[in-house]
C-alpha cells in the first residue's frame, strides 16, 4: 500500500537544527500533534524530511542511479545473472519495465513521500503561523521557500518518469495527455489519497508555481555555514529555468537562467577540481559551481543502507555497491590472458555486488576507438605472480596509445572523469598484511593497484574494453571497508547544467549566446582553452561512431559527456524524441552479447519496439504506474497502452 503508508502524519521530535546533522529523520508512524510545532526549530524539521528522503535506498541511497537508471544505456552495460528480459534489472535495461517491478513501485512511492513531507511541512507552518502570529515570519517564509523547491523537485522526477509525454506549453493544453496524481495538502484520511492523474499541462504548472513561489521566498535568504546545504534562491531561479527548458517555454527560461548565471556568484570548477569532485573529497563539497547537492557523510560505524538495520539513521548511500570498481587480482594472468584484468580473479573494490560497468559503446561517444588490449609478459615482474608485480599485463602498444589518446585529447577528457580505462587508471586498496616481495611486514598500508576488466563479463572477456565506472565509486580503498558507505555528495543542480539550458534556450532567438554558453562548458573539460571550441552548433563532436546521432549536435553531445552519470540523460533522450536512435546506437545493454561477433540478445530489437508508436502511445518514454497504486487508487486512470 504504497500511496497509503506514504500519507500517514509524520511527526519529528527531538532533532536538532542543523542541517549537515540532521539525525536522520522522521518516524512515520506516529500523528502529528494538534499543538506541534511550538519553535521554528521544531517547525524546521519537517523540512529536513524533504532532503534526508534523497538518500533513502529507492532513490538516491542505492538503487536510483545504477539500477533505475540502466534504462539509460549512457550510463552502463549489466551483467544479467540470468535471463535479461526477465529480471527486474533487466526490465529497465530493455526499457521493457512491467507494473509489477518492485523497484519502479518503490521509485514511485519513494518519490511521492518526499511530496508527502512537504505537504505535511505546509500544513504545520500553517499551523504555527495561525498560532504563534508573524513574530517569526522571515524564518518560516525561508523553511517555506526551500519546502516549495523539494515539492517541485519531487514533482519534476515523478512527471519525468511517469507522465505520459513532455508537453509544449507554448500550446494550448490537451488534456487527455496525463501527468501524475498530485497531492497538494496534507491527506487525513484514505479517501483523499484517491486522486485521478492530473494532466501533464496541470503538473508542470505546478511546479512552475512552486519554484516561482521557493523563488518569492527565498529572496536574499542566506544560511551560516552548518546550514550551506539548504536550498538558495538561485537553485530555485535555475530549476525554474529547467522547468521552463524541459516544456518548451524558451523566452520566459533565458531571463531567469541568465540572471543565475550573471548574478548567482557561481562559477564552473576548474578541470583539476572537477575531476577530483566525484569521489568524495571533502574540499569540494558545496563548490564554486553546486547550487543543490545531497549530503553524504560516510558513517562506516552505522553500516550503511545494506549493512544495517537502523539505515535510516545513516547520512550516507551505498549505490558504489552497484559500481564498485575492479583492481587486477592476486593471481595475477597467465599466457592465455587468463586472471585479472580479462578473467575471473579480478578483485571487486565492492565484494561480489557490482552488478555494472560502462558501456563500450559510451565510451566510442567521448571518442574513445582503440582496440581491445591482449597481453604481454612483464618484463619488470618480480618473485611471485601477483597484483603488485603481476607476470603478465596490457600489451605495451595499446598502453602506450591510451596515454597518447589522454595526451593528444584525441578523447574527451571528461571520460577519465567518468571511467577508469583497464591497466591505465589505478585504485588504491589498504592490506593490513604485506605481501609485497622481501617484505614481511604487519602493517596497514595502501597499494595502488591497476584497474581490472570489470569482473563481471560473463562471456567473451576479450571482446569488451569493460571500463570501470568511476563518478560518485569508491576509489581510495574497498566500499566494504566503510561499512558499504559511500563518501560523495551527489549533486543534483549545478552551473554547467545551467549553462547548457540556456544554450539550449537560446538555440533560435541568439545562435550565439547558444554557442558561447557550450564553448564555455566544453573548454573547461581542457583546462580552459578555446583551442578546441565548437565553430557552430552542427560541428563535429567526439561521437563519431556509426549512427551516432550526436556526432554534430554540440548541445546534446555536451549533455551527455558533462553530466554523464548524473541521471539526467533520460530526461532529455525523452524530451527530445530520439529514444529509438539511442536504442539503434547501443544495440546490447548485456555481457551476454558479443560485440566481436555481433551475437546474443540484441536489445535494440526491444528497445526500438518500445520507442515505437506516437504521441502517449510510445512505452519507453515513460514508466508505467505500478500495480499498487492502480489496485488501490479507484480514481487513477491507467496508460492506454498494455504491460
Amino acid at each position: 500500500m504504497y500511496k497509503k503508508i506514504i500519507v500517514i502524519a509524520i511527526a519529528v521530535v527531538g532533532l536538532a537544527s542543523c542541517f549537515k546533522e540532521p539525525g536522520d529523520l522522521y518516524p512515520t508512524n506516529e500523528p502529528v500533534y494538534n499543538n506541534y510545532p511550538k519553535t521554528i526549530a521544531d517547525l524546521t524539521t519537517f523540512v529536513t524530511p524533504g532532503y534526508s528522503n534523497f538518500r533513502n535506498a529507492n532513490l538516491y541511497g542505492y538503487q536510483y542511479l545504477p539500477l533505475v537508471l540502466s534504462c539509460d544505456h549512457s550510463f552502463c552495460s549489466q551483467n544479467s545473472a540470468g535471463n535479461p528480459f526477465t529480471i527486474q534489472g533487466g526490465d529497465f535495461l530493455t526499457n521493457n519495465i512491467n507494473v509489477t517491478n518492485t523497484p519502479n513501485a518503490a521509485l514511485y512511492a519513494q518519490l511521492y513521500t518526499g511530496v508527502s513531507a512537504m505537504n505535511v511541512y505546509f500544513d504545520r507552518a500553517r499551523y504555527f503561523q495561525i498560532t504563534y502570529g508573524d513574530k517569526n515570519a522571515a524564518d518560516v517564509r525561508a523553511l517555506s521557500g526551500q519546502a516549495y523547491f523539494l515539492r517541485a523537485y519531487y514533482y519534476f522526477l515523478l512527471e519525468g518518469f511517469y507522465g505520459e509525454k513532455y508537453i509544449d506549453m507554448t500550446q494550448p493544453e490537451d488534456p487527455n495527455v496525463l501527468g501524475v496524481p498530485m497531492p497538494l495538502t496534507f491527506a487525513t484520511n484514505i479517501q483523499e489519497t484517491n486522486l485521478p492523474r492530473s494532466s501533464a499541462y496541470q503538473v508542470w504548472s505546478q511546479i512552475i508555481t512552486d519554484l516561482d513561489s521557493a523563488v518569492a521566498n527565498l529572496q536574499g535568504v542566506t544560511y551560516d555555514a552548518t546550514n550551506q546545504g539548504r536550498i538558495t534562491e538561485w537553485a530555485a531561479k535555475a530549476m525554474l529555468g529547467k522547468a521552463y527548458v524541459f516544456t518548451k517555454q524558451y523566452d520566459k527560461a533565458r531571463p531567469v537562467l541568465l540572471d543565475v548565471i550573471n548574478n548567482s556568484g557561481k562559477q564552473l570548477m576548474n578541470y583539476s577540481q572537477y575531476k577530483d569532485a566525484f569521489n568524495g573529497n571533502t574540499a569540494n563539497e558545496f563548490n564554486s559551481e553546486s547550487l543543490f547537492e545531497i549530503n553524504v557523510d560516510r558513517q562506516a560505524d552505522q553500516g550503511g543502507i545494506l549493512f544495517s538495520s537502523n539505515y535510516k539513521q545513516s547520512l550516507t548511500t551505498d549505490a558504489g555497491e552497484l559500481w564498485a570498481p575492479a583492481i587486477i587480482g592476486a593471481l595475477g594472468v597467465d599466457s592465455l590472458g587468463n586472471g585479472d584484468g580479462n578473467g575471473g580473479t579480478s578483485a571487486n573494490m565492492g565484494n561480489n555486488y557490482c552488478k555494472f560497468f560502462v558501456h563500450d559503446r559510451s565510451l566510442r561517444r567521448f571518442g574513445f576507438d582503440l582496440p581491445v588490449y591482449t597481453y604481454e609478459a612483464n618484463p619488470n615482474a618480480v618473485g611471485q605472480n601477483s597484483a603488485s608485480s603481476p607476470s603478465y599485463m596490457m600489451d605495451h602498444v595499446s598502453y602506450q596509445n591510451s596515454l597518447a589518446a589522454r595526451t593528444n585529447n584525441t578523447v574527451d577528457p571528461r571520460l577519465f572523469v567518468c571511467a577508469l580505462e583497464p591497466w591505465v587508471d589505478s585504485c588504491q586498496q589498504q592490506y593490513s598484511v604485506d605481501h609485497r616481495p622481501s617484505n614481511s611486514t604487519i602493517a596497514q598500508y595502501p597499494v595502488t593497484i591497476p584497474v581490472g576488466k570489470a569482473f563481471i563479463i560473463n562471456s567473451d572477456r576479450t571482446a569488451f574494453w569493460g571500463w570501470n565506472s568511476r563518478k560518485y565509486a569508491t576509489t581510495e580503498n574497498s566500499i566494504l571497508a566503510y561499512g558499504g558507505n559511500d563518501a560523495s555528495n551527489i549533486y543534483m543542480l549545478r552551473l554547467a547544467d545551467v549553462y547548457l539550458l540556456y544554450a539550449e534556450a537560446s538555440m533560435t532567438s541568439s545562435p550565439s549566446d547558444a554557442l558561447h554558453y557550450i564553448n564555455e562548458v566544453h573548454s573547461r573539460a581542457y583546462g580552459g582553452s578555446h583551442a578546441f571550441d565548437y565553430a557552430s552548433l552542427t560541428a563535429a563532436t567526439k561521437a563519431t561512431g556509426a549512427n551516432d546521432e550526436l556526432a554534430n549536435d554540440p548541445l546534446k553531445y555536451e549533455r551527455y559527456v558533462e553530466l554523464f552519470g548524473e541521471g539526467g540523460w533520460w530526461f532529455d533522450v525523452c524530451r527530445w524524441g530520439i529514444g529509438s536512435q539511442e536504442a539503434t546506437y547501443y544495440l546490447y545493454g548485456s555481457t551476454e552479447y558479443n560485440p566481436k561477433t555481433n551475437s546474443g540478445p540484441d536489445f535494440s530489437k526491444i528497445n526500438a519496439g518500445n520507442w515505437s508508436g506516437s504521441g502517449t502511445q510510445i512505452k519507453a518514454q515513460h514508466f508505467p504506474i505500478p500495480a499498487q497504486e492502480i489496485s488501490i487508487n479507484t480514481a487513477i486512470q491507467r496508460n492506454n497502452y498494455p504491460y
